[in-house]
């Protein structure tokens, strides 16, 4: 199923969506409005930037793993809806964000199987969960999530009032996904350069072993191994 884009050539049908989706006034007022309540409990950016970044990433991963581009896509859309159910609660959020993206799809007339897959994926996210990860695009969104530590994501502008959260991600400098795809096993590397004048490692593993064991299980899904390494240091 393809749609026209305007001007000449076509868009796919879930690239519409999500295209459409990135451009919603009221998607973004109300993801907006899920950070400033973050923000105002002392939580780390959870905005369109973050959006943006685990849509990206999750297509990114399947891409790399050469799944279809359907599959691409809904990684995409749940990826960047993942975290919309802030706006009601930082408790139990997974499920509040599917429920928000059942409505928001179902008046954009996506097909009910596309809306499934993707609740399924924004609902599995949540590293409160000890289930196993369902699907291959779940575990896209999943370790897309996980992987976006960066000082853009601290809210506090106060560094003197930093907890650990913020130090930890405001040490971070730079972080790079790479997807090595091989014929045997294939390799997801979260590639960190850490200042530790901010926060030492151990404090990154203090708060970020949990998130790390599930893109580990994640990339179980995808056939592939994950890695994490810091300052060129090689650390799972």
């Amino acid at each position: 199923m393809e749609i026209k884009k305007k001007g000449g050539g076509k868009l796919t049908y879930l690239k519409q969506v999500l295209y459409n989706l990135e451009r919603n006034p009221k998607v973004l007022f109300t993801i907006q409005k899920a950070n400033s309540n973050l923000k105002a409990w002392g939580y780390t950016e959870h905005g369109i930037r973050h959006a943006k970044i685990t849509s990206q990433r999750a297509m990114y991963i399947l891409q790399k793993l050469s799944y279809p581009e359907e599959d691409i896509y809904l990684a995409g859309i749940a990826g960047f809806l993942h975290d919309i159910g802030n706006v009601i609660s930082r408790y139990n959020h997974e499920i509040s964000s599917s429920f928000i993206t059942f409505e928001i799809l179902k008046e954009m007339n996506v097909r009910y199987e596309d809306i499934i897959k993707v609740v399924s994926a924004i609902g599995s996210h949540e590293d409160n969960s000890f289930l196993d990860i369902p699907d291959h695009i779940a575990s896209a969104v999943v370790i897309a999530d996980k992987s976006d530590v960066h000082r853009s994501r601290v809210q506090n502008t106060d560094m003197n009032t930093f907890d650990i959260h913020d130090r930890v991600n405001y040490a971070v400098e730079k972080d790079k996904l790479i997807v090595n795809k091989n014929s045997s096993k294939h390799h997801i590397i979260l590639d960190l350069k850490i200042n530790t004048n901010y926060s030492s490692i151990i404090e990154y593993f203090e708060i970020f072993l949990h998130r790390m064991k599930m893109c580990k299980r994640s990339a179980e899904v995808l056939s592939s191994e994950f890695h994490l390494i810091i300052n060129g240091q090689r650390m799972a």
